[in-house]
């Protein structure tokens, strides 16, 4: 959902549960056709026993098709997949 609102060379920093691999399989082509690209991911534990997460940082590295972002409710009704 961030992807369009960063300009090219930006980056956006997210982070994931501990289900990695599914959601980065899951969000490939969205992340591809909103004009980012998957660079580095870092594994990191979370204080007091809360669990561990991984940070996903993701380089936008081309223009955002200007049909994006949708209205709100849009991407739950027609998802990117």
């Amino acid at each position: 959902y961030l992807i369009p609102l960063v300009r090219i060379g930006g980056s956006v920093l997210a982070q994931k549960g501990v289900a990695l691999q599914k959601e980065i399989r899951e969000s490939k082509k969205a992340i591809f056709t909103l004009g980012g690209k998957i660079k580095e991911t870092f594994p990191i534990a979370l204080p007091e026993e809360m669990g561990n997460r991984t940070l996903i940082l993701v380089k936008k590295n081309k223009n955002t098709p200007s049909q994006y972002p949708r209205r709100p409710g849009t991407p739950k009704k027609n998802p990117i997949f």
